[in-house]
């Protein structure tokens, strides 16, 4: 988190803004502890496909307490994650 969550745009933002004021919202961290740190976060499958992935995500420490009811979403990290880079590895072989 490179500046306060509220800074950052609305419409669009990543988990780990949200996450950010999630945090803050529960009374966990300030703002001014976030700014500068990174935010763990897993995103889970959601009740609607079309629900951004920043508001399928999950603090991993509430992953692991709801680890019976939240599932990560399995596709999204190998389409978002983990086949980007393959392609940019293997695209000029």
């Amino acid at each position: 988190l490179m500046r306060a969550p509220k800074e950052y745009n609305n419409t669009n933002r990543d988990p780990h803004v949200e996450i950010a004021l999630w945090l803050i919202e529960q009374g966990v961290k300030t703002e001014s502890e976030l700014v500068g740190t990174q935010i763990p976060y897993v995103v889970c499958l959601g009740p609607d496909a079309r629900t951004p992935p920043a508001k399928r995500s999950y603090h991993a420490d509430e992953m692991l307490k709801r680890q019976h009811e939240l599932k990560p979403d399995i596709k999204w990290y190998i389409t978002q994650q983990l086949l980007p880079p393959i392609q940019r590895i293997i695209t000029p072989i």
